[in-house]
């Protein structure tokens, strides 16, 4: 019950009532299902898993490869979840919906630390988190929007990252021997270097995006000490 409670909410679903658990209510285009937690057959039923695994193929980073003894999930044609039996007894759905619940996990976890990366890249660039009760806090875009941090997309948008990366740019140094001294971030193929004195940083990624936002993070965190 409680893998289906977290596929579930991968897939959109909430709780109507925060004190009662048992139920999820489903948005649908002829209105809001309610379904019991207990009704939920992902663990048995390809019709309620495959749309689970659709859902992970519709971002185009994940793969899932649903074979005659296992399941395994790719990222970027990287492996990143391999349920493959040992022997032919499990049923295929049953390695199917357990390598579906580990990538959920190990999504949810990836998402927190983006999020904690993207709120440390705002305050970076002189946004100040403010927080409200149920929500993980939003920024001040201008004086009448506000965005919430979990909608931030540096990790995804080079329209949010370039700015960061020529804030870095026009960063001095503190260099002693020259005060005219500032960071330099040299973007390539698949890596990225931030250097400047005593900080110096390559990141590798998948994309020049994700090594650029590697870089950054990290650069950010050692400049911040």
């Amino acid at each position: 019950m409680k893998d289906n409670k977290l596929i579930a909410e991968f897939m959109g679903m909430t709780y109507g009532d925060p004190n009662d658990d048992s139920v999820m209510t489903k948005i649908t285009h002829q209105g809001n299902e309610v379904i019991p937690v207990n009704s939920m057959k992902y663990h048995y039923s390809w019709d309620w898993l495959m749309p689970v695994v659709e859902k992970i193929e519709s971002d185009e980073r994940y793969d899932v490869d649903i074979l005659q003894y296992g399941t395994r999930i790719r990222e970027n044609q990287k492996e990143i979840v391999n349920n493959i039996a040992n022997i032919s007894f499990d049923k295929k759905i049953e390695h199917t919906y357990d390598a579906v619940v580990e990538f959920i996990n190990q999504y949810n976890n990836l998402d927190i630390g983006i999020m904690k990366d993207n709120k440390l890249i705002a305050e970076f660039m002189g946004y100040e988190i403010i927080y409200r009760p149920n929500s993980n806090g939003f920024i001040e875009i201008s004086d009448t929007e506000l965005c919430d941090v979990d909608d931030l997309e540096y990790h995804k948008s080079w329209d949010w990252l370039m700015p960061v990366v020529e804030k870095i740019e026009c960063t001095k140094t503190d260099d002693e021997d020259n005060s005219d001294s500032f960071f330099n971030v040299m973007i390539e193929v698949f890596e990225c270097n931030i250097n400047g004195r005593d900080i110096c940083i390559c990141e590798n990624g998948n994309t020049k995006l994700e090594a650029t936002y590697r870089a950054v993070v990290k650069f950010i965190n050692q400049y911040n000490k």
